[in-house]
């Protein structure tokens, strides 16, 4: 699907790689979406060009329940049933017991 040739030492261009895409590609194309992030990172050798972000969804009913209440003291999830976290101690498991820091 590709090939890298990369010239001799007594070539005028020493040291220097060529890339070789011998197949037809686009933003939809599978073996675009698959090669694409390999070839950049072999372009830029390894430099890291832009910023990895995570993203998380959440509910807007749910801001105010009591299992999603964060304790800063614990670093944990006080009221967490499903799954329970098991980080915090086991007194502060039940979010009547202990109330969060920030929600």
């Amino acid at each position: 699907m590709a090939g890298i040739y990369q010239h001799p030492a007594s070539d005028a261009q020493a040291n220097v790689s060529e890339l070789s895409l011998n197949f037809n590609y686009g933003s939809t194309f599978l073996q675009w979406l698959v090669l694409a992030p390999g070839l950049i990172n072999w372009v830029t050798q390894d430099t890291h060009l832009g910023l990895s972000r995570n993203y998380f969804g959440q509910d807007i009913d749910d801001n105010f329940i009591a299992d999603n209440e964060w304790s800063s003291a614990y670093q944990c999830t006080p009221g967490a049933t499903d799954p329970t976290d098991y980080t915090c101690p086991p007194a502060w498991r039940q979010p009547a017991d202990t109330p969060p820091t920030s929600r």
